[in-house]
């Protein structure tokens, strides 16, 4: 498979191995597959390259901590550009209010 080729497509991989590891982990647990040491340890290691190369190349979140870091920026950033926006219209307007007497 080929690696991909923009950050969506990154992250969407990312998303795929994360969602791969748990169902492995939740199958092995219930005793559905017992994939042998090898194995596992041979796709962990593909696991690990590709997610550096991805990491490497592009701004992925890999984990959930890095995914909320991630999420807590955006809001913070969109909260900071309102009260900005907010603050610059009331210092424009601040002339143009009337006031009693």
């Amino acid at each position: 498979m080929t690696e991909p080729q923009s950050r969506l497509g990154a992250q969407r991989r990312v998303d795929d191995i994360e969602a791969f590891q748990r169902e492995r982990e939740t199958l092995s647990r219930e005793g559905m597959i017992d994939l042998p040491a090898s194995q596992r340890e041979a796709v962990s290691a593909h696991h690990a390259g590709l997610l550096a190369r991805l990491s490497s190349g592009f701004d992925i979140d890999a984990g959930v901590r890095a995914k909320q870091l991630s999420r807590a920026v955006r809001v913070i950033s969109i909260v900071g550009a309102l009260a900005t926006s907010v603050c610059l219209l009331y210092r424009q307007n601040w002339g143009l209010i009337p006031t009693a007497g």
